[in-house]
C-alpha cells in the first residue's frame, strides 16, 4: 500500500497503471499455485468413465473478477462523491506536468466497467463450472457449451490440433493446453478446447480418448475403473 501511495502521489503513474499489473501478477501466481495442487475428479460407473472440470481455477477467476469489480465501483463512487483521488492513467506527456488526466472524466466509465464485471460473474461461473467429459463403450459426451457428443463409429479421427491449422503448431508433449478434436464422418468437428481442464496432464486425457476410439476391445475398462487407473499412471500409448 505504501508503494501504491508513493507511485500515485508522485504523479508518475495513474491508479490503474499500478493496480492492474499488481492484480494480474497476483492472479497469475494464484492460478499457478492452484494448478500445481489440483487433482483429478472422476468417476467410473455403468454409464462409463466421467472426468469433471476442476473448479479451483474457476474460483480463482471469480475472486479476481469480483475484486476488480469492487475496486472499479469503489473508485467511481469515491470520485463522484467529490473525494480527491489520483487519476486512473498518467500519460508520458503529463508525467512531468501538473495537468494529469482528471479522474472525474473516467469515473463514470470505471463504474460502468465495474458493474459489467459484476454482472458477468454468474455467467462466468455457469460457463466454467459443471462441465464434464463422459466416455462410454458407445461414444463420448462432453457437457460444454455447446454440447459435444457422438458415437465412436461415427468418428473419423481424433486430433490434438484444429485440421485447418498448421500441424506444426500442434501441442508438444509437455504443453499445458491440448485440444481434443473429434473429426466426424460427416466432416463436422466436435472440439474440446483443452484436455487440461479434466486432468492436470491434458495430453494424457487426449491419448486416453484416442486410445478408446482406436481399441473397441478395451472399452470395457471404461466401466470398471481400469481406465481411471491407466489415466493416473499415464499408460495410454502415443498412437
Amino acid at each position: 500500500m505504501a508503494a501504491l501511495s508513493l507511485a500515485t502521489s508522485a504523479g508518475r503513474f495513474g491508479l490503474a497503471q499500478v493496480v492492474l499489473p499488481v492484480w494480474a501478477a497476483v492472479m497469475l501466481l494464484a492460478s499457478m499455485t492452484v494448478a500445481r495442487r489440483r487433482q483429478s475428479k472422476a468417476t467410473s460407473t455403468d454409464y462409463g468413465t466421467t472426468l469433471y472440470v476442476d473448479r479451483s481455477a474457476s474460483r480463482v477467476l471469480m475472486v479476481g473478477i469480483g475484486v476488480l469489480s469492487a475496486l472499479a465501483i469503489l473508485y467511481s463512487a469515491l470520485v463522484l462523491a467529490g473525494l480527491d483521488m489520483p487519476p486512473l492513467v498518467v500519460s508520458r506527456r503529463h508525467r512531468h506536468s501538473s495537468h494529469a488526466t482528471d479522474p472525474t472524466e473516467s469515473a463514470l466509465f470505471t463504474g460502468i466497467f465495474g458493474l459489467a464485471l459484476a454482472i458477468s460473474l454468474p455467467i462466468v461461473w455457469k460457463r466454467y463450472t459443471g462441465n464434464f467429459l463422459n466416455l462410454s463403450p458407445d461414444g463420448f459426451y462432453a457437457q460444454e457449451k455447446p454440447v459435444k457428443t457422438g458415437r465412436w463409429d461415427d468418428v473419423l479421427d481424433i486430433l490434438d490440433f484444429v485440421p485447418w491449422a498448421d500441424p506444426a503448431l500442434a501441442p508438444t508433449p509437455n504443453a499445458p493446453l491440448t485440444p481434443i478434436v473429434f473429426v466426424m464422418r460427416d466432416r463436422s468437428l466436435q472440439m474440446l478446447p483443452s484436455g487440461s481442464g479434466y486432468a492436470p496432464n491434458g495430453r494424457a486425457v487426449f491419448w486416453m480418448v484416442r486410445n478408446y476410439w482406436l481399441h473397441p476391445e478395451e472399452r470395457a475398462e471404461l466401466l470398471n475403473g481400469v481406465a481411471l487407473n491407466r489415466l493416473a499412471q499415464e499408460e495410454f500409448p502415443y498412437a
